[in-house]
């Protein structure tokens, strides 16, 4: 973990205070120790702080508040003022000068942030990719484990996709995949999350989900699926395998396998359906 990333995970309210203090901390420093030492480096800090945890806003807030602090402090010291004109100047290029560092530290964060979303998504369908998903799914195996609470799990394969890649092109198979994307976002709670595993191959997970609810979740999915493909002439199916936990279950990779082999039993069995099961741990 970076320091960025500690600096990230403060309780919004402690970013605060310390800023505060720092201001405070600074400015005595800079007061007792007169003109022979500057202390104006020092007031980045919680322009920086401030800007990273709170936006830009509040950063230009800090800005005012450290101009305003070296400012009060100037005024104080007869040996170092040197007149308003020269005042209102020094005070004018110290606040641009926070401002750019206030800019430049809520740009950083917007990057940071953009790149951390990009690395969670699939850069073709928009969905969780699998790393990110098999992390919330362990982060949901794990809430169940400890407060028994119950989960589904849909693992979804498009049947002759290949057939599309062939008769229609790449293009259009991509499209395709879209279009699934588009069908499971939109068919799933707020709650929930889709993600794109790898080539035609999706997954569903639905916390604090019945079987009951999971079939109503994926009829209606399915429905709109199968329309999809209709109105496209794509000749495909879907194949999916929903499970429900109410049983702990090991890990993340357990779940995965246990949906993906009742899609495999799906495949098997003629395809272009869903198959439903509740788990049952082997070792019981």
């Amino acid at each position: 973990m970076t320091f960025l990333d500690h600096i990230s995970a403060w309780p919004k309210w402690v970013a605060a205070v310390v800023s505060v203090l720092s201001i405070g901390l600074v400015s005595m420093g800079d007061y007792l120790t007169g003109e022979g030492i500057n202390f104006s480096i020092f007031y980045l800090f919680p322009i920086s702080l401030s800007t990273w945890r709170y936006g830009r806003r509040v950063g230009v807030f800090f800005c005012v508040c450290c101009v305003a602090a070296w400012g009060i402090l100037d005024l104080s010291s007869s040996t170092t003022f040197h007149g308003w004109p020269i005042e209102i100047w020094n005070t004018c290029v110290r606040f641009a000068f926070f401002l750019v560092i206030c800019y430049d530290a809520a740009a950083l964060n917007d990057a940071l942030q953009k790149e951390r979303r990009l690395s969670r998504l699939d850069g073709l369908t928009w969905l969780a990719n699998n790393r990110h998903f098999l992390e919330r799914l362990e982060e949901e195996v794990e809430r169940s484990r400890r407060y028994g609470h119950p989960f589904s799990l849909v693992y979804l394969d498009l049947d002759n996709f290949k057939a599309v890649n062939d008769q229609f092109g790449h293009a259009v198979g991509d499209r395709l995949l879209q279009e699934v994307a588009r069908c499971l976002t939109d068919g799933l709670r707020h709650t929930d999350l889709a993600g794109r595993l790898g080539g035609d191959e999706f997954a569903v997970l639905l916390p604090e989900t019945s079987d009951v609810d999971g079939k109503m979740i994926m009829q209606r999915i399915g429905s709109a699926l199968t329309r999809v493909a209709s109105v496209n002439d794509w000749p495909v199916g879907f194949s999916a395998g929903l499970v429900y936990f109410t049983s702990p279950v090991a890990d993340a990779e357990t779940a995965i396998r246990a949906a993906d082999n009742l899609m495999y039993n799906v495949k098997q069995r003629g395809k272009n359906d869903v198959a439903t099961a509740v788990y049952a741990d082997p070792a019981a």
